[in-house]
């Protein structure tokens, strides 16, 4: 499958963040990303202050690497791996790569279980969205929900958790 994410899809016309699964999609593959050192040039009270943002030293595009690239994503040390983006990187090389992703189910299964791989296989759907939700509490793993948390989705895709 050929994935095509959108950063136009992350704001609204009055440039305030959209929450739907679509957008959740860019962001998760933006922050997958490789991302140079820059500076910024804040101005307050007439002073100018120059700022240094450090970037990362890894990175890839999730839309066109290798599923191997996608494989060393669990294996780095330095890289900060969050819930959510364990199991969209899952969910793409399950959508893109169904082949190796079923000749590493062993390697698989340990990350994430042998539960939600099912799930996930059986689950999958050839759509951006899929991705996306993966981004919203209550909805990384099909395996492990929270009872006391609702996920409500709205009109035009859009999602809103609420607690009991």
């Amino acid at each position: 499958m050929k994935l095509k994410f959108n950063n136009k899809s992350l704001t609204n016309d009055i440039g305030e963040r959209n929450v739907t699964t679509e957008a959740e999609a860019v962001a998760l593959a933006n922050e997958l990303r490789y991302k140079p050192d820059s500076s910024k040039i804040f101005v307050s009270d007439g002073k100018t202050k120059k700022i240094f943002v450090a970037g990362r030293l890894w990175g890839f595009d999730c839309e066109t690497c290798t599923f191997q690239k996608l494989m060393s994503y669990f294996t780095g040390n330095k890289i900060k791996r969050s819930q959510s983006l364990i199991s969209f990187v899952i969910r793409v090389m399950a959508l893109r790569f169904p082949k190796e992703y079923h000749e590493n189910k062993n390697r698989i299964e340990r990350l994430i279980g042998k539960d939600e791989y099912v799930m996930i296989e059986s689950s999958k759907k050839n759509e951006i969205q899929w991705l996306g939700e993966v981004g919203f509490q209550n909805m990384v793993y099909y395996t492990k929900l929270k009872k006391n948390v609702n996920v409500i989705k709205g009109k035009n895709d859009t999602v809103k958790i609420t607690r009991k």
